[in-house]
């Protein structure tokens, strides 16, 4: 991984089910295959102008590498494999 790459943040909603799995078998660094929908929204802030979200909401994950390359890449990125937050 290049560490000048542009990251976007996402807000990713999921089921309890879908969180029991990530908290148990995923790790920080590990790649993850998704599939699911957007889901769009729009609301008025407190200073009155509009703004749009914009949501991934999970319905499949699933693991895209094997073991040994997940774990190779949690060595490379230095996390020490956190697992999902709440």
């Amino acid at each position: 991984m290049t560490e000048n790459r542009p990251q976007i943040l996402l807000t990713v909603l999921c089921s309890e089910r879908v969180l029991n799995f990530t908290e148990r078998y995923f790790r920080q660094g590990m790649r993850v295959s998704v599939s699911g929908r957007i889901q769009t929204g729009s609301y008025t802030n407190r200073d009155g102008l509009k703004v749009y979200t914009t949501e991934v909401v999970v319905e499949e994950q699933e693991f895209a590498e094997s073991k040994n390359a997940s774990s190779a890449n949690t060595v490379l990125s230095g996390s020490p494999g956190t697992g999902a937050k709440r």
